[in-house]
């Protein structure tokens, strides 16, 4: 059914196969970095023609009727060298054969370029000065980015002057090579010289041509092949760069840029009379003969029949001012002039142009066919942008219909007018019409004005359940900008983000919804009134943050649903009492200079601010304490207390300031109270007592009991980083010792095992659990086919990585620092190395994956976690191993993997009910999608 349809859709569409990107090279960027390099040699050139009449030549049988024979009488060029302007040169040529002189002087000119591009000439010695720059260069002068530790460098340096250019990656010194295609610009090559040249290049000269067609007179650009030298020649129309006349042209540039036309005069007074672009009686030639006549034709001879107009009296007087000025013999003589002004020109505009061009680019349109082929190559370069390509035939055809064109109207068939400007006729118990014409102007360059996808591509089967008000808040929170920020978004700009009313009017709704719950605690509002507004809200503080986990089925089920798109969220209702008195919470925090600076970012906290809350909600606790006389605090308002900051900034989770004691269940181990609050108030606890016991030490030296535990700890430490064994002693001081080892959890993985030998024991997986401080879980066992799919949901993005450049992984990477298959272990170890280096030319760390090993068919299939090249054999399923996968990452303050980091996002929020502060576009698309179809299955 699907085939069918498509089939119908693509013969629609198009006319032959269509060749898609692969997905490996599916992304289009800047890579033309050679293009930066200055072209060596270009040509210059243009043809003048008799313009012989057809009166005689008519064939009463054709429909078309002959009106003029063009033959070409003179060509002239112009060859411009780069390096070295002694090398340039001017050359004309007038005669019946002036075509087949033009392609003998080409192959002349290739057989001496090639001689110059096999013999390269060695780099000139480097300057004090230059060797100093080498040393101190930080970034390649080619692709502009910078030099990595260790990383090779070379001395860059032009082959045709031997000029030492720059620094420069070895990679792109390889690369960087000099062109060996000569450009020989003509200006309107396609509509006029080209059908002159591209016979007789086919035939007068030995090699390949190719041709770039626009059909089959015209042709953008051709390129001629020298048989026996590197060298090819490409024929190039500078009208498409600059579509005006030499005239015209010329008159945008001074006389100072007119370096070129300068030179090849012999004083300053013929210099003048050539700056301009003169004038020629095209039509009144029509025969040899003409050529010879010794004087300037009439002025009524210079009129043209294709234009219609003559010449002005001005442009005739300048013509014979130019006739005596130069001593001009024949009228053959002064087509020469007049070709070599065109020709010169022609040389100081397009060098003009390219001059522009590097500036502003760095970038020699003389690499280029076109102006659009140079603007686009330019965007890549500047913008840097990755554009990705379809690779989906369905998609490519989708964009190809709708696609329009033309005069677009919409119309009613009769309309009046009534309303009260008009001065009569109004009828005021009528309805109100106005008839309005709108004339706008550059609407296509106003369209190309507006921004562009680039990636990312999908169908969305339920456009409507987009939640565009998340997929915007989201954007920004990547890019840095808070709460307080985000709502001095006004409608100016949210126009010029949403471009169509329909979903521009849903942000708007959801934009004055968010606001008025973001300001929900500076309102004074009473009790009744708040939990009415509470029922109805979408504050996610949910009391399973604090409480225990979902049982197995549950999850189970919600893993299954992953790819069904069929996961819901409960929606949280909090505690609106306050432990903090009268002031609440944001007075403490006011009073406080530290507290002031979290609230005015309560949109986004940092792990700095968590602290600096903690610390200030556990000063509070202890003072109170102490004036009340109380010893110790409750875990109750431990918990009201994370609460309450939750409440004032809604994009906390409880857990993260406190979560309770836990006692053992299901074969799990107890897990102590934690949290920033609780972490906060045992420090304190501990420093007080610490201080006390210094102050009675130094007044009664019998109490010995802190460094008598201080040394006990560290000898604790000390056994468990040096012995494996016996087990029962490590696991016990393991425990013991958490407060002294709390200070490893910052350092890197290699660390943290080279400090402890046991963690690479077998056993080590379980000493790894106990440092983890998430939520428990129950033991769950569960087919691994939901895993090994998970990836499939989230579209591979692009990470960047500094200096290192950027990184695209694909779907197979994605899944492989997640959760993957091998059969074996053998297997297992290619795998694993496979990945390091792959990761490792990214700078990129390897993070704790996931690992099902057994053969495909089988039902005997084990599971282990691979953390810091040891393999943990997991007991019990996928499920119970993605359970420990979390922990450690949290457990072990790890990052999540860069390739995989959607899918733990979605994971941590929607199985393992963490809420995330900020996660990515796609995360929380594929969240919303699937909570809409779970929304209609239950329904």
């Amino acid at each position: 059914m699907l085939l069918d349809k498509h089939t119908v859709r693509c013969h629609q569409v198009n006319k032959c196969a269509v060749r898609l990107p692969s997905q490996d090279e599916n992304v289009l960027q800047f890579s033309h970095y050679s293009n930066k390099i200055k072209v060596p040699f270009a040509i210059y050139a243009d043809i003048e023609s008799i313009l012989m009449k057809c009166d005689g030549l008519s064939d009463e049988n054709r429909n078309t009727k002959l009106f003029q024979k063009h033959i070409p009488f003179s060509i002239a060029f112009y060859l411009k060298c780069a390096y070295d302007d002694s090398l340039s040169k001017f050359l004309l040529y007038r005669g019946a054969d002036c075509v087949t002189w033009f392609i003998n002087q080409l192959r002349s000119i290739a057989i001496w370029a090639d001689n110059i591009f096999n013999n390269p000439l060695p780099m000139e010695q480097l300057s004090a000065a230059q060797l100093l720059d080498f040393e101190n260069a930080t970034h390649c002068h080619i692709c502009e980015k910078p030099f990595l530790a260790n990383e090779i460098r070379c001395h860059d340096h032009c082959h045709f002057s031997s000029q030492y250019r720059g620094p420069s990656h070895q990679k792109c010194n390889v690369n960087y090579k000099d062109t060996h295609v000569i450009p020989v610009v003509f200006h309107n090559l396609s509509g006029y010289d080209a059908h002159f040249l591209i016979s007789e290049l086919a035939t007068g000269m030995p090699g390949q041509i190719k041709i770039l067609p626009l059909n089959k007179e015209k042709y953008i650009s051709f390129t001629k092949y020298v048989e026996n030298t590197n060298v090819n020649f490409r024929f190039i129309d500078s009208f498409r760069f600059m579509s005006s006349s030499i005239e015209k042209l010329s008159s945008y540039l001074g006389n100072d840029k007119k370096t070129i036309t300068r030179s090849q005069t012999g004083n300053e007074t013929e210099f003048n009379l050539l700056t301009r672009k003169g004038v020629f009686p095209y039509e009144y030639i029509d025969s040899w003969e003409k050529l010879d006549e010794a004087q300037l034709p009439a002025q009524h001879h210079f009129f043209s029949f294709l234009t219609n107009d003559g010449v002005s009296d001005q442009d005739y007087k300048h013509a014979l001012n130019v006739w005596n000025s130069f001593s001009i013999k024949t009228l053959g003589q002064y087509s020469d002039l007049y070709l070599k002004t065109d020709v010169l020109l022609l040389a100081d505009i397009f060098e003009n142009f390219r001059y522009t061009c590097q500036q502003t680019y760095k970038l020699d349109p003389l690499h280029y066919y076109t102006a659009p082929g140079l603007a686009f190559d330019a965007m890549l370069k500047i913008t840097e942008v990755k554009l990705e390509l379809l690779t989906d035939i369905d998609q490519v055809m989708f964009v190809e219909k709708g696609i329009r064109g033309g005069i677009t109207q919409c119309s009613t068939r009769y309309a009046k007018a009534n309303n009260k400007y008009m001065n009569e006729g109004y009828r005021p118990d009528l309805e109100s019409i106005y008839l309005v014409y709108f004339d706008v102007n550059a609407l296509y360059g106003a369209t190309m004005c507006e921004f562009l996808p680039y990636g990312e591509f999908c169908f969305l089967d339920h456009f409507d359940t987009l939640d565009i008000f998340t997929v915007i808040y989201h954007f920004y929170l990547d890019e840095g900008i808070d709460d307080e920020s985000f709502k001095l978004l006004d409608v100016a700009t949210v126009k010029e983000i949403i471009i169509k009313a329909g979903p521009r009017l849903i942000f708007l709704r959801k934009f004055e919804d968010w606001k008025r719950l973001n300001s929900i605690t500076h309102l004074e509002i009473s009790q009744e009134d708040a939990i009415s507004l509470a029922s109805t809200s979408t504050v996610t503080l949910s009391e399973s943050n604090v409480t225990t986990y979902q049982p197995d089925d549950e999850l189970t089920h919600i893993l299954e649903q992953a790819l069904n798109q069929s996961i819901s969220v409960s929606p949280p209702v909090p505690s609106l009492k306050s432990i903090f008195g009268d002031q609440g919470l944001e007075g403490i925090l006011k009073a406080n200079p530290e507290g002031k600076i979290a609230l005015l970012k309560k949109g986004k906290l940092s792990n700095d601010l968590r602290h600096k809350i903690s610390k200030i909600v556990i000063n509070y606790f202890i003072s109170n304490a102490e004036a009340s006389g109380k010893k110790e605090i409750r875990a109750s308002e431990f918990l009201q207390a994370a609460e309450e900051i939750v409440r004032l900034f809604p994009q906390e989770e409880i857990g993260t300031y406190y979560t309770p004691y836990s006692a053992p269940k299901q074969g799990l181990r107890r897990q102590p109270a934690r949290g920033m609050l609780y972490s906060r108030y045992v420090n304190v606890k501990a420093a007080l007592r610490l201080v006390c016991s210094e102050k009675r030490l130094s007044c009664d030296s019998e109490v010995e009991i802190a460094t008598t535990s201080s040394a006990s700890d560290d000898d604790d430490l000390n056994f468990i980083s040096k012995n494996v064994e016996p087990i029962s002693k490590v696991f016990s001081l393991w425990e013991q010792s958490f407060p002294k080892r709390a200070k490893y959890l910052k350092e890197p993985l290699d660390t943290v095992f080279e400090k402890f030998p046991a963690l690479k024991c077998q056993y080590g997986l379980e000493l790894v659990r106990s440092y983890m401080i998430i939520i428990n879980f129950v033991t769950l066992d569960q087919d691994c086919e939901v895993l090994l799919c998970l990836s499939t949901l989230f579209s591979p993005t692009t990470v960047k990585k500094g200096s290192t450049g950027s990184y695209r992984p694909t779907r197979v990477e994605v899944q492989e620092s997640f959760f993957f298959h091998v059969e074996n272990f053998g297997e297992l170890e290619q795998k694993i190395e496979h990945i390091r280096s792959k990761l490792e030319k990214y700078k990129l760390p390897f993070q704790p994956v996931g690992v099902v090993v057994g053969a495909v068919g089988s039902k005997q299939f084990e599971y282990y976690i691979v953390l810091n090249e040891v393999q943990y054999k997991v007991d019990g399923g996928p499920v119970r191993c993605l359970e420990l996968l979390y922990k450690i990452y949290h457990g072990m303050n790890l990052e999540y993997p860069v390739e995989s980091k959607q899918v733990w996002e979605f994971l941590q929020e929607m199985v393992f009910k963490t809420k995330l502060t900020t996660k990515s576009s796609g995360t929380s698309s594929v969240i919303t999608d699937i909570t809409y179809h779970l929304s209609k299955s239950d329904n």
